[in-house]
């Protein structure tokens, strides 16, 4: 008689998808830890399980395969679930190029996702709800960068993709004041929650800029995403705060991210007002300046080395639930 696999529920079980994960990865049939460990050239296959789940236990790794990635699927022996195209949502993560082997996961919590209850994911989405309801300042993120257009229009799509449940909305606190937004499925992951916070309010436009990206499934490279994301992101600021100066941050390669985007932003807020601008470098050379910071940053070095390798340099944005918008 087949042996049944060997399942054990942690006692505490981590949050899903790890916090800080670079991509995720849909398994396919004929794949498995060690094939991975090999592809994503990680140097033993527990780290890529510990990267997700937390643990070295194969009973508990068997309780997450089947209830966090969907497997179905056992090995021969009967003792194991295995990866194979049936999993739903058949989804792992991969670690972003600085991970060392350590314990991964999100944290404890349950859920998908998030890393409290249903009720921290609600209002999650409250807030993301609430800024994307900010119709004064939204009605201001007009602008395009080398062609590539954001207009209020496409926030707009996001706010009703979030209500109509197309795209997730999940708290995660190991994100403290950041957001994440995942293309693979179509979830924007939420740290801090609550409204009325500028700046974080403004990271919650840069995430929603990418999601807004992902349901036009626009072919655009990943630098640029994030250049266009960054510059939405500084003009919410000055449009909600019209006193605020250019956020600093202690990582001075994240300063050399922000000073461009706010001269960017402010060329466009200038435009709008109808007033001069009084920066003496052109738009394109803050374009430049400001790709090219993005491109020294270890946190986007590995974003866009994982999108030449994967996406032909594009961002990788497929619509959301199989719908494309326009």
């Amino acid at each position: 008689m087949a042996s049944k696999p060997i399942v054990k529920k942690p006692s505490q079980p981590v949050a899903f998808p790890p916090a800080d994960h670079l991509r995720a990865y849909r398994v396919r049939q004929g794949d498995n830890w060690w094939s991975l460990q090999r592809q994503f050239n990680l140097r033993d296959p527990w780290d890529l399980i510990r990267y997700n789940f937390a643990t070295r236990d194969p009973a508990e790794v068997n309780w997450y395969l089947r209830e966090y990635v969907g497997c179905t699927k056992t090995t021969s022996d009967g003792k194991n679930y295995c990866f194979s195209d049936a999993a739903k949502p058949g989804l792992i993560y991969l670690p972003r190029r600085n991970f060392k082997g350590g314990i991964g996961g999100g944290g404890s919590g349950s859920g998908s996702g998030s890393t409290g209850s249903a009720s921290n994911d609600e209002s999650a989405k409250r807030t993301v709800l609430w800024v994307l309801g900010l119709s004064n300042t939204i009605a201001a993120l007009d602008f395009d960068v080398n062609g590539f257009m954001i207009t209020p229009r496409d926030y707009e799509r996001v706010k009703r993709l979030i209500n109509e449940g197309d795209i997730h909305v999940a708290h995660n606190r190991d994100l403290g004041d950041f957001a994440c937004y995942d293309a693979a499925t179509d979830s924007l992951y939420v740290g801090r929650t609550g409204g009325g916070d500028t700046h974080r309010s403004a990271l919650l436009i840069h995430e929603t800029t990418h999601a807004a990206f992902d349901a036009r499934a626009e072919h655009v490279a990943d630098s640029v995403s994030e250049t266009v994301a960054y510059i939405a992101q500084m003009l919410f600021i000055m449009v909600r705060d019209p006193k605020a100066e250019a956020p600093l941050d202690p990582d001075p390669l994240v300063n050399d991210i922000f000073r461009p985007a706010w001269r960017l932003a402010k060329r466009i807020r200038n435009k709008q007002l109808k007033q001069a601008s009084n920066f003496t470098a052109t738009w394109s050379e803050d374009v430049l300046a400001l790709m090219k910071a993005l491109m020294a940053h270890e946190h986007y070095q590995d974003q866009f080395k994982y999108s030449d390798e994967h996406y032909d340099g594009l961002a990788g944005y497929n619509g959301v639930k199989g719908w494309v918008y326009s």
